[in-house]
């Protein structure tokens, strides 16, 4: 059964505008990668203000007026063999966040700083960040709590007029070294990359860090003058 969404935010609104009034939403992007939607906005706020992170986003699953669940039941989770990839290749996921978002997670302040100038920075979040004036990407690099937050604003709407959204997410996977001639490698975690990764849909990240560990793997393995 198809599912269709209801329509009570835009009809609400309709009825709204002859008082200059409208309902505030939130933007938001399923736990699945699913296309990104507008919800009516749950306002929430700091707790301990002098801290960085938060305050997260509440989004309703349910319309609150009529009851109807927004998006279909959550699909199953991602097929097995991307976990079993995962775990072969030896890839630990550190963190996934949705891009644009607001307010940020703290993680990905350290992800954006100087993102430009990282050759491996994925597109189209390092030409997104090049766009910025040098003022906005001073503030985003370098800049404080509040002027950071602006910039990152700033980089989620350029985000949303370039149409750009999907997933962030952080892989690491131990450096790898030849053990022997047999084609195996050994390892450790005392001694790791990171690599920051993006992509559509939550899904494609998974398995563009697998593939990315597999890689790792085979160039390590590799016979000494033999192609990767």
């Amino acid at each position: 059964m198809t599912h269709q969404e209801c329509t009570c935010l835009s009809k609400f609104n309709e009825m709204l505008k002859k008082h200059n009034t409208e309902i505030d939403v939130t933007f938001t992007i399923p736990r699945d990668g699913g296309p990104m939607r507008a919800l009516p906005k749950i306002a929430t706020s700091k707790i301990e203000t002098r801290k960085r992170v938060g305050p997260v986003i509440a989004a309703p699953t349910f319309c609150p007026f009529c009851g109807q669940r927004y998006a279909p039941q959550p699909a199953k989770p991602a097929e097995a063999d991307i976990y079993q990839r995962l775990i072969d290749a030896s890839v630990r996921i550190e963190g996934m966040w949705p891009f644009p978002v607001s307010p940020a997670p703290e993680a990905i302040a350290e992800i954006f700083e100087y993102a430009d100038e990282h050759e491996d920075f994925p597109e189209p979040l390092r030409a997104l960040v090049s766009s910025l004036d040098e003022r906005t990407k001073d503030d985003l690099y370098k800049g404080g709590q509040a002027d950071w937050d602006m910039a990152f604003d700033e980089l989620c709407a350029a985000a949303a007029r370039k149409h750009i959204s999907g997933w962030i997410g952080i892989a690491a996977n131990p450096m790898m070294k030849p053990l022997g001639g047999g084609g195996g490698v050994q390892f450790s975690w005392g001694h790791y990359q990171t690599k920051v990764m993006f992509a559509e849909h939550a899904e494609q990240l998974l398995r563009n860090a697998a593939k990315w560990g597999e890689t790792n793997f085979m160039i390590a393995s590799a016979p000494e003058g033999g192609a990767a």
